[in-house]
């Protein structure tokens, strides 16, 4: 995915996510359903999976800002993988159908996705 055209201003970039208007075909072509309600989020976790084309460093910090600015999204803070790797969560939805992300502050590198995966 080319994220090059993406915003980077994290509010706009949120409301891309949100609305569905990024200009990318696969994330804008995302259809919801109950066992992943949340778009916005899943779109970023794809963002986040990758691969992508014109991502940088800058982007990275973007994304996660953005991130944090969805509805129905929460910063869980730091937390451990279960591979023993920590890193920051974000988590959307609820009960069993809440997905959850874990990234790598300093390095953007995705470590784990927890819940449904629709993406």
């Amino acid at each position: 995915m080319d994220v090059s055209s993406l915003p980077t201003d994290p509010a706009d970039l949120a409301k891309e996510l949100n609305d569905g208007t990024t200009g990318i075909p696969a994330l804008d072509g995302l259809i919801s359903d109950k066992a992943a309600p949340n778009m916005a989020f899943q779109r970023a976790a794809m963002l986040l999976i990758g691969p992508l084309v014109g991502g940088t460093s800058q982007f990275d910090a973007v994304l996660y800002q953005a991130i944090a600015m969805l509805p129905r999204v929460t910063a869980l803070g730091p937390m451990t993988t279960q591979k023993g790797q920590t890193g920051e969560g974000f988590a959307s939805g609820p009960g069993s159908g809440q997905s959850t992300v874990v990234v790598d502050p300093e390095t953007g590198a995705l470590l784990e996705v927890r819940g449904p995966r629709r993406l």
